[in-house]
């Protein structure tokens, strides 16, 4: 078995895989190509991808290939040259989408447009699919790599003249990591997954809007007072506002120094824990910036919207979480300093 390597990945990187489900065949046959599915890339370890589950993010750690050209990574040769806030607007754009249902109807359109290369021109519906979540988040950041993202398939990706091919992506894994990626009950990503999807199918039920993700349950309960405090009863009872904390109780030595003796910090290298810092600085801005969004929102809002707060109070813990991560961080490279010293 293999797993993509992820010091050989950049945010932005595209993801194609393919399997031996009938699914994978059938549209690898139709197309032509030697991927069904594409993801992209958005930070350490973690990628958002649209598939029957909708669009939902996926930890590579737990991606297992049966065989190392199952997985293929191209690069967009553009983004060499991007600034970062170039790549978080692509990043902003996939992570906004999460909780979107997935669409079987459009991907068949896009293929058939592909094969026939006849293609009218496509009304952008919320509803996604892989290759259009990927064209869209990269149109939304200023690069078109798609004729109509609304009509855009793995094929069309795969041939892009955008992009080029990473060698060597993938690695044979271990035990204990194909253990890892096999263990259901430590996938956290999985459990948010199933935790947002319930809470998007509750909140369709109670009202005529089309709501496809958290930020349209937001808009739903600011625009219709009578329907605030279901949302917010709706959002309090699904689990989503205390997601963080799964996060706490099975990575616990992201949260406190005591987990790292002296004896661990002597033969630990930097890499790690500053990669885990420049994590948590992200996680910090991206946070602060949705936050002070809210605040705004609420300075204007014409009444006290239950919904509201909750999202102000989680992003204010998510905040707090982050710069708990960070310190702890921090504090095993100064002391790791200490001892080499």
């Amino acid at each position: 078995m293999y797993l993509l390597n992820k010091e050989k990945l950049k945010v932005g990187d595209l993801i194609f895989t393919r399997d031996e489900s009938p699914t994978s065949r059938a549209i690898r046959k139709s197309l032509g190509c030697d991927y069904s599915h594409v993801l992209i890339y958005v930070t350490d370890s973690s990628c958002i991808h649209a598939d029957g589950d909708g669009v939902h993010s996926v930890n590579i750690q737990r991606m297992l290939f049966k065989n190392s050209n199952d997985v293929q990574v191209m690069r967009c040769i553009e983004t060499k040259e991007w600034t970062e806030v170039r790549l978080k607007e692509l990043c902003k754009l996939a992570r906004s989408q999460i909780g979107t249902e997935y669409t079987k109807t459009k991907a068949l359109k896009a293929g058939i447009a592909y094969k026939t290369g006849f293609s009218k021109k496509s009304k952008n519906e919320p509803l996604q699919f892989c290759s259009k979540l990927v064209a869209e988040s990269y149109e939304y950041a200023g690069i078109k790599i798609s004729k109509d993202y609304t009509l855009c398939t793995p094929a069309e990706l795969l041939l892009s003249k955008s992009f080029s091919v990473i060698e060597s992506v993938s690695e044979v894994a271990t035990e204990e990591e194909i253990e890892f990626a096999n263990d259901s009950m430590k996938n956290s990503v999985s459990k948010q997954t199933n935790i947002t999807n319930e809470l998007l199918r509750n909140v369709r039920a109670i009202s005529n809007n089309k709501i496809q993700t958290i930020e349209d349950v937001l808009d739903l309960a600011l625009h219709n007072v009578e329907l605030d405090k279901a949302v917010a009863k709706i959002i309090n009872e699904s689990g989503y506002l205390k997601m963080w904390a799964d996060d706490i109780v099975k990575n616990q030595s992201r949260y406190f120094k005591i987990n790292y003796p002296d004896s661990v910090i002597k033969i630990m290298n930097e890499e790690g824990p500053q990669r885990e810092i420049n994590m948590a600085n992200e996680d910090i801005e991206r946070f602060n910036e949705y936050r002070y969004g809210l605040l705004q929102r609420k300075a204007k809002q014409p009444f006290d919207s239950e919904t509201l707060l909750q999202h102000i109070n989680l992003y204010q813990i998510l905040i707090s979480l982050a710069y708990q991560r960070k310190e702890v961080f921090e504090y095993i490279l100064k002391r790791r300093m200490q001892i080499v010293c």
